[in-house]
């Protein structure tokens, strides 16, 4: 246990006295070390408080906990994918791609990036439980798994901000329950069933600007300065910083907890406009894949939605670029990958063996890489 492991654990007097339960859901995430935070999330402290009850300072608990919530993330991605596109294969690969990229360690060996897998997991049990109720063709008042997602979109509001982004995804999975051609016809039907997930996400956001707005919800430099007052500034930083989390994705290496981002003050910086061809490619992609290939236009929509929160442009956070914030978004690309590898093998029949060995072999090398990253997160130096 290191680095901010000291303010949300070890020196969080909350989470070690069931008397001061009630503060988790009014205060900051480390008030209890005496501390100021832009962050509400009583889900992860109430979960911090079971394991310091259960191990105390012991390092092993902490990251056995992170360990079970990302395979249980893993398992009902498999089960989302599953029922969403009746693919085993494509449920298979994707949650193989999410279990063991390199770029998972930040999330998943960091004690306390427990935020991450512990909000995926209500996310996900959110998606599930509403595709479930979509599926059964009950009547919203009739199913008890469309209020199990609304439920589970609250505990994941409450575990990681970054939740916000739920509505969106249970809008996108919606839609891809049927063909395109039925779209207009159940667009009412879908406002419907989404309206209340918007609400509460308005909900959320309005008490975040007001009675749980500990410092300043909405800029987390708390200050103004050449990023946080410029937009076109932060739209720049994202097409670059975009850049490099693609090549992350495809080549983990050079893996770092804190790196050093310049901010982007020119369109005509080389990764800013490798950025914005790749979101000139994406949009392109999706307007002509979405009837005949909708699993591509699926990926691509849903790597963007899972990466808006962190992208800077809204609400400006306080770090450029972060290896944990790719833990949902990478997902889309995996689905993205398979879509394309579905598309040869159809094509030409011939290619499955290669590809099947070429896949073997790259899950190899991530599982290498992970064991190899994961020794790096021993220590604090």
């Amino acid at each position: 246990l290191f680095w901010d492991d000291d303010q949300f654990i070890l020196e969080n007097a909350y989470i070690k006295d069931v008397n001061h339960f009630s503060k988790f859901f009014s205060e900051n995430l480390i008030a209890g070390a005496g501390r100021s935070s832009d962050y509400w999330r009583p889900a992860l402290l109430t979960v911090f408080s079971i394991e310091w009850h259960l191990w105390g300072p012991s390092p092993f608990g902490f990251h056995l906990t992170n360990m079970l919530f990302h395979i249980t993330d893993a398992i009902l991605l498999f089960l989302i994918l599953g029922h969403l596109f009746k693919k085993r294969h494509l449920a298979l690969f994707t949650s193989l791609v999410f279990l063991a990229h390199p770029l998972q360690t930040e999330a998943v060996s960091y004690a306390n990036s427990l935020g991450d897998s512990l909000s995926v997991f209500f996310i996900f049990s959110s998606i599930l439980s509403f595709t479930v109720f979509r599926q059964s063709g009950k009547k919203v008042s009739e199913s008890f798994a469309y209020y199990l997602s609304l439920g589970s979109f609250i505990l994941a509001l409450m575990s990681k901000e970054t939740a916000i982004i739920t509505p969106a995804l249970i809008t996108l999975t919606d839609m891809f329950m049927t063909s395109p051609a039925e779209w207009k016809k159940r667009i009412r039907e879908m406002a419907l069933a989404s309206a209340p997930f918007y609400l509460l996400g308005f909900g959320y956001v309005l008490l975040r600007a007001t009675v749980l707005n500990f410092v300043n919800t909405f800029n987390l430099y708390n200050e103004t300065n050449a990023f946080t007052g410029s937009i076109w500034t932060r739209i720049l930083t994202f097409f670059s910083i975009l850049t490099i989390y693609v090549s992350l994705i495809f080549w983990p290496y050079n893996l770092h907890m804190e790196r050093s981002i310049a901010v982007a003050t020119s369109v005509f910086d080389i990764q800013v406009l490798f950025g914005i061809c790749i979101v000139i490619a994406c949009v392109l992609l999706v307007y002509k894949t979405y009837k005949k290939y909708p699993l591509i236009s699926f990926g691509v929509l849903w790597f963007f939605i899972a990466l808006a929160p962190t992208a800077n442009i809204l609400v400006p956070i306080n770090g450029l670029l972060y290896e944990h914030w790719l833990y949902v978004p990478l997902i889309g690309i995996a689905i993205f990958i398979y879509a394309i590898a579905e598309i040869i093998t159809d094509r030409f029949p011939q290619t499955k063996v290669m590809i099947l060995t070429v896949t073997i072999i790259i899950f190899i090398s991530l599982g290498v890489r992970t064991i190899i990253r994961n020794n790096d997160w021993e220590s604090s130096i």
